[in-house]
């Protein structure tokens, strides 16, 4: 089973056998971010959120959906992630489009929301992780220049601390923390991929076989076999 979702979040689509075909199953108007966000629950394949002006959350694969409310004054979503082990916790992050940047929590399946965006600059939050491992931990990649780039919270977002540490001063794109091995904390940004072995406090260049100073779109870690794929802006996946 496989979803994708339109530019600007006009459609959602379902495919039921490995991506050959696909069928539009939902549609919410266009008014989302040119890559409108969504994740599938890894305990509940059912359960997915996705992103807007609004947040909205299917329990029944994508076949209905139900809106948790405008967020942000009607600023559009830009990254989503969900606890590894509980379809109610998710985190969401809207762009500075109507107000200041934020993100949001909520552990009651989107019924409510709160904010828990603390001292992360007003930046656009390109991309957040949830620890598979430990669901209190979180992260936010930020875009931008001039402002640190990655944080981490140990407490579910109450308090934040900037890890950004050696990593250039370019916008940070993507995150992933290795399903296995909390530790092991790989982020993407403008130039490449890097590499944290000691959950976020020392940073080393992890790029060797891409591409020079390619933008990375999105990484994600396979759960069966900790193969890392790394997709970029441009220039393939690898």
């Amino acid at each position: 089973i496989q979803y994708a979702v339109n530019r600007n979040g006009g459609a959602f689509y379902k495919s039921t056998n490995r991506g050959a075909s696909f069928t539009g199953i939902w549609g919410f108007g266009g008014g989302g971010g040119w890559n409108s966000p969504f994740v599938i629950s890894p305990s509940n394949p059912s359960v997915l959120y996705f992103g807007d002006t609004q947040v909205w959350k299917t329990t029944t694969g994508g076949s209905s959906w139900l809106a948790s409310g405008t967020l942000d004054g009607g600023s559009t979503a830009l990254s989503i992630a969900i606890c590894a082990t509980n379809p109610d916790t998710a985190i969401i992050g809207m762009a500075p489009f109507v107000t200041t940047a934020h993100v949001f929590r909520t552990t009651n399946g989107g019924s409510s929301w709160t904010n828990i965006t603390g001292i992360l600059p007003d930046r656009y939050p390109i991309d957040l992780a949830i620890d598979p491992r430990n669901s209190k931990t979180m992260y936010a990649a930020m875009g931008g220049f001039g402002t640190g780039h990655l944080f981490k919270s140990i407490d579910a977002g109450l308090d934040w601390a900037d890890i950004s540490g050696t990593l250039p001063d370019a916008p940070a794109t993507a995150l992933a923390v290795d399903p296995l091995n909390s530790n092991y904390v790989y982020v993407g940004n403008d130039l490449g991929v890097y590499l944290s072995t000691n959950g976020g406090s020392t940073w080393t260049p992890f790029s060797l076989g891409l591409p020079d100073a390619v933008i990375v779109a999105d990484l994600v870690v396979s759960p069966s076999n900790r193969s890392l794929r790394c997709i970029t802006h441009g220039n393939g996946a690898y």
